[in-house]
């Protein structure tokens, strides 16, 4: 589907909902992000970049997420307003047809810190 950045944003910070103990953190690819705990309700990202260039508000992106997602499951909301819809392949065959079409064996390559809390929290390190 494709979205404006600003309702990127805004599903964004729909991953911080009131009355919540803890968000509920999308994974991304692509896009990093910066967000402040302490920011007002619906206004916690900070910065958005997509490849490396700050998001344009105005700007239509291209956005891939699961059926649920999509549908605006787990109250992401915005996902709804998403237009050009195209549906694919159950998420388990997509993941097992881009695998199988790696170079073997696979050699994952961490792509850095992609959601970063400005306390330092980072969501993104691997172990």
């Amino acid at each position: 589907m494709e979205l404006t950045g600003q309702q990127i944003i805004d599903v964004l910070n729909q991953q911080f909902p009131p009355n919540q103990p803890f968000p509920r953190i999308l994974q991304v690819s692509g896009l990093t992000y910066t967000w402040n705990t302490n920011g007002p309700e619906g206004d916690k990202i900070v910065s958005a970049f997509v490849d490396g260039v700050a998001i344009d508000r105005k700007a239509m992106y291209s956005v891939a997420a699961n059926s649920f997602i999509a549908a605006g499951g787990d109250k992401f909301t915005v996902f709804n307003k998403g237009i050009n819809r195209v549906g694919g392949p159950l998420d388990i065959d997509a993941l097992v047809d881009y695998v199988g079409r790696l170079p073997q064996p696979v050699a994952p390559v961490v792509s850095g810190d992609r959601i970063i809390r400005l306390s330092g929290l980072i969501f993104d390190k691997r172990e």
